[in-house]
C-alpha cells in the first residue's frame, strides 16, 4: 500500500516465502471487493450495481413504436400471408423462411433478429425450438442461437442491471487474462532491463491488485457519506501516483525516462483496455 513497487522488486530477487503468490493475491483482492459490493447491495436494497453504476430500466415502449422510425419498407410485410401471419401470432410484421432466404445477407439477418425480438417482446417464449415452429421457421442451430441472442438483445434494453451486473461479476477474470497483453509493453519498454516477461507480468498484477485493495478500503468510508468521492480521487489521483512511483522503484530508471514511460503505458493501457473491454462485452452478449 505504502511502498510501491517494493514488493514487486524483493518478489523477483527471490524474497518469495513472506509473500503471497500475486496471481491468487490479485484474484482473491478482486472477488473479495465484488463480493463487498454485492452484500452492500443486497442490504441497502439501493439500485447500485457491482460497478457502481446507476442504471434503471427503461419502460417496455409499445413494440409497433420500436419500430416506429425505421426505414418505411424495410420491416414491411411482402404478402397478404405474411400480413396474416403476423397478425396471428400478434407481431407487426412476419417474414417466412424461405423469404428471407432469398435476401442478401444483412438484410437477411436484420429482418430474421427483428423478428425473433418482436416475437419474444409479445409472447416471453424463452424456449427456441417452440418459437421457430410457433413462426414456420427451421428448426437450425443458427436460427435457434439467433433466437436466444433476440432475448439477450431484450433483456439488455429492458433489464440493464441484470446484464452490468453478469459484465461485472467476470471483471477481475478477465483482468487476469488482460494482464499478459499488458505486460508485453513493458517488456518492450524496458528490454534492457534483465527482466524476464513473467516479472513484468508480476508488476502489473501487483499493480491492479493495489487498486482492488484500495477500492474495498475506500468502499466503506463513501457508504458513509454516500459518495463516490474516495474512488474518483484514488483513479484520478492515488492510482497514477502509485503507478508513476512503482515504475520508478521498480525499475530504477530515472525521473524523465519513468515519465515518459508512465504516460506511454498509461495511453496503451486506455486504448488497449476500451478496445478489450468492448470485445469482452461483445463476447458476454454472446453468450448472455
Amino acid at each position: 500500500m505504502f511502498r510501491p513497487g517494493v514488493i514487486t522488486r524483493n518478489y523477483v530477487n527471490g524474497q518469495r516465502l513472506k509473500y503471497a503468490n500475486p496471481f491468487r493475491f490479485f484474484l482473491s483482492v478482486s472477488i473479495i471487493y465484488f463480493l463487498l459490493q454485492g452484500f452492500i447491495g443486497f442490504f441497502t436494497s439501493s439500485e447500485e450495481n457491482l460497478l457502481g453504476l446507476d442504471i434503471k430500466s427503461p419502460r417496455e415502449a409499445p413494440l409497433d413504436s420500436v419500430f416506429a422510425n425505421q426505414t418505411p419498407g424495410i420491416f414491411a410485410s411482402s404478402s397478404k400471408l405474411d400480413s396474416l401471419k403476423a397478425t396471428q401470432l400478434s407481431i407487426p410484421f412476419y417474414f417466412s423462411e424461405a423469404e428471407l432466404n432469398n435476401l442478401k445477407f444483412l438484410d437477411r439477418h436484420t429482418k430474421r433478429m427483428s423478428l425473433y425480438f418482436a416475437y419474444f417482446y409479445r409472447t416471453k417464449e424463452k424456449n427456441p425450438i417452440t418459437a421457430l415452429n410457433s413462426l414456420s421457421h427451421n428448426n437450425t442451430f443458427k436460427n435457434r442461437w439467433l433466437y436466444s441472442r433476440a432475448i439477450t438483445w431484450y433483456n439488455i434494453l429492458y433489464k440493464p442491471q441484470a446484464f452490468v451486473d453478469f459484465i461485472s461479476s467476470k471483471i477481475p477474470f478477465f483482468l487476469f487474462f488482460f494482464t499478459p497483453f499488458y505486460a508485453f509493453f513493458f517488456w518492450l519498454l524496458y528490454s534492457r532491463k534483465k527482466f524476464t516477461y513473467m516479472e513484468h507480468v508480476i508488476f502489473v498484477f501487483h499493480i491492479f491488485s493495489f487498486i482492488f485493495l484500495t477500492m474495498v478500503i475506500f468502499r466503506i468510508p463513501e457508504l458513509i457519506v454516500g459518495s463516490d468521492f474516495f474512488q474518483s480521487i484514488l483513479f484520478l489521483l492515488v492510482g497514477p501516483v502509485y503507478f508513476y512511483l512503482a515504475l520508478r522503484k521498480f525499475y530504477n530508471q530515472g525521473n524523465w525516462q519513468t515519465l515518459f514511460k508512465f504516460v506511454f503505458l498509461s495511453i496503451v493501457f486506455f486504448l488497449s483496455f476500451v478496445t478489450a473491454t468492448g470485445l469482452f462485452v461483445a463476447a458476454s452478449a454472446a453468450v448472455y
